[in-house]
């Protein structure tokens, strides 16, 4: 079990990326609906669901990321209901706007909040959701998030590796530190950042896979850490991948971890 570090140590990188295109989406969630939320700037793409292999295929990460890891595996089938996915991280203007306050170390309106918690997030939704009601925003699952960052896709990415840089805040790209939301190209289904920049928070306890195809997985029902996906400014390559998890405690937090939200429509 791999946790989030909780005190990040500034790499000094620096990177430079061309401007590419994205890959095409699925047929299941082609040019989803795009859907204002509760603040400004804060937008959803409205997913039709559909099934698809969450966790990494073998012959993928063999050929393509040496660094695949175990927990990745194995990859087995699952079916989502139609839920929406925030267009970007949560930034700081939008925590400040809800919780009067910016705990962030990288310092931006718009660069997403960090140095927030599990816990921490829970309260900002409670919140969010009192002074905002009609729907009921929350965090992804483990298994929304993937899709949505697949975006149709099967490699170790949403886009191939030559691209990786047009689309990621990270160790190339990130000049040590988070970047404004919709710094980099969002994948073929309209979600930005969901390779690096920070970590995402997920809904489900860190568990193993199973093998078992499943609907509407909530994660396993025992566990001590929350999951994260995405990775981060400091990250590698292989660790900014599509199924890549981490996990860290309910009070786990630094700056490299935030979150962005969904709801089911």
């Amino acid at each position: 079990m791999r946790r989030l570090s909780g005190i990040v140590i500034c790499l000094l990188f620096a990177g430079a990326a061309a401007v590419l295109a994205a890959p095409k989406a699925s047929p299941a969630a082609k040019g989803p609906k795009a859907e204002d939320g509760p603040l400004p700037g804060m937008q959803f793409q409205v997913l039709t669901g559909g099934a698809f292999l969450m966790g990494t295929v073998s012959s993928a990460a063999d050929s393509l990321r040496e660094g695949r890891h175990s927990d990745e595996s194995p990859s087995h089938r699952v079916t989502l209901s139609p839920f929406a996915m925030m267009s970007t991280e949560v930034t700081q203007a939008q925590w400040s706007a809800v919780m009067g306050q910016n705990p962030a170390r990288f310092k931006g309106e718009q660069r997403p909040v960090e140095q927030v918690s599990w816990r921490d997030v829970q309260a900002f939704i409670a919140k969010l959701n009192q002074l905002h009601p009609g729907r009921i925003y929350r965090l992804p699952t483990e298994a929304e998030w993937e899709f949505a960052c697949r975006a149709g896709s099967t490699g170790p990415w949403s886009c191939p590796e030559p691209e990786l840089s047009s689309h990621a805040v990270f160790r190339p790209t990130s000049s040590s530190s988070t970047q404004p939301v919709k710094s980099r190209l969002p994948n073929a289904w309209g979600l930005f950042d969901m390779h690096g920049n920070v970590w995402e928070w997920c809904s489900d306890l860190y568990g193993a896979y199973g093998s078992e195809a499943d609907v509407d997985p909530q994660g396993p029902s025992e566990g001590v850490g929350r999951v994260a996906r995405g990775g981060c400014w400091y990250g590698a390559a292989d660790e900014v991948g599509s199924a890549v998890r981490f996990d860290g405690t309910l009070v786990s937090k630094g700056s490299d971890v935030g979150f962005r939200l969904c709801f089911t429509p």
